[in-house]
């Protein structure tokens, strides 16, 4: 009871000792990062006790080596004929890179919100993709209102002509 098994890939996340097959839920609470711990703890407990057989949550974990990773945590309870829960089954998935992916590209969309200048994108055959708050200011058009329609719309028509071209360019 309140032992946790794990195969030979999730070692790394508990301790050095390939012998230790075994260790207690304990090792698991402790390399909870606290600001996830009680929050993390809590979910398992109301799915245990309000009788869901599934848990899931994402969260920051301590390796052996100190350093966190980002886990996604997914877990069965099995309970038995009286719907008392006797185990849970799970697995743990490093996900640090994605989440650091994530926070870069939340990072950029924020400097790009942000900017003072006109930036929007387009595909390949001029279509506005994209469009930040400064080309609002600058084209007076709602992203709304760009997004979807060419690049042609932003062109005086005396220089239409040139869309073309620049277009090409790129």
């Amino acid at each position: 009871a309140n032992a946790i098994w794990m195969s030979e890939s999730a070692r790394p996340l508990f301790d050095r000792s390939s012998s230790q097959r075994e260790t207690g839920s304990e090792a698991w609470e402790q390399g909870l990062h606290p600001d996830d711990r009680e929050r993390v703890k809590a979910s398992f407990r109301a799915v245990v006790q309000d009788g869901g057989t599934l848990w899931t949550e994402e969260y920051r974990f301590r390796k052996f080596d100190g350093s966190y990773a980002y886990i996604l945590d997914r877990g069965h309870i099995v309970r038995d004929a009286n719907g008392v829960a006797i185990r849970a089954v799970g697995a743990m998935m490093d996900i640090t890179e994605r989440k650091q992916s994530e926070e870069i590209s939340a990072r950029l969309a924020a400097i790009v919100e942000s900017s003072e200048d006109a930036i929007f994108t387009l595909d390949a055959n001029g279509v506005i993709t994209s469009w930040n708050p400064g080309a609002q200011r600058l084209y007076g058009y709602l992203a709304e209102e760009a997004i979807g329609k060419r690049t042609a719309m932003l062109t005086p028509p005396e220089r239409a002509d040139e869309e073309e071209k620049i277009l090409l360019d790129i």
